[in-house]
């Protein structure tokens, strides 16, 4: 016989913020996880898990949480933020490269160098860099 947790209407709490994840939600978590050990992670979890068994508590949440990330791995919020932010990498580089590509053309055939900064500016802002060597440093 297992035990509830007394922590379940907590845990349930975070599958309802799962639910309702913004764009900039789901980027900002999945980049503070990308900054995690992933050793030590594994170690936490694994530890938690352990004490769980140990307790006697139920997973009386998990077939919820499954459900709970099959609707969330499904929805625009989460598909738009795979694409947009792939996208958004692609764009960045790409546009730096034309960008400095065309460094000495700034002044001519309309190219200015408000254009150049504004090519370059999401990566050197990324990167913390400056992408030529004539630039300034950011």
């Amino acid at each position: 016989m297992s035990d509830t947790s007394p922590q379940l209407e907590h845990v349930r709490a975070i599958i309802a913020d799962m639910r309702r994840l913004s764009l900039s939600e789901a980027i900002a978590v999945a980049a503070a996880h990308l900054d995690v050990d992933e050793d030590a992670w594994d170690s936490s979890r694994g530890a938690s898990i352990d004490a769980s068994d140990a307790a006697g508590y139920g997973d009386d949440w998990a077939e919820e949480f499954g459900d709970a990330w099959r609707d969330v791995a499904g929805m625009p919020v989460i598909t738009r933020s795979v694409h947009e932010v792939t996208f958004a990498i692609w764009e960045s580089f790409a546009g730096a490269a034309v960008a400095v590509e065309t460094r000495d053309l700034i002044g001519r055939h309309g190219y200015t160098q408000e254009d150049y900064d504004r090519l370059v500016g999401p990566l050197v802002r990324g990167l913390g860099r400056r992408l030529h060597p004539d630039d300034p440093q950011p």
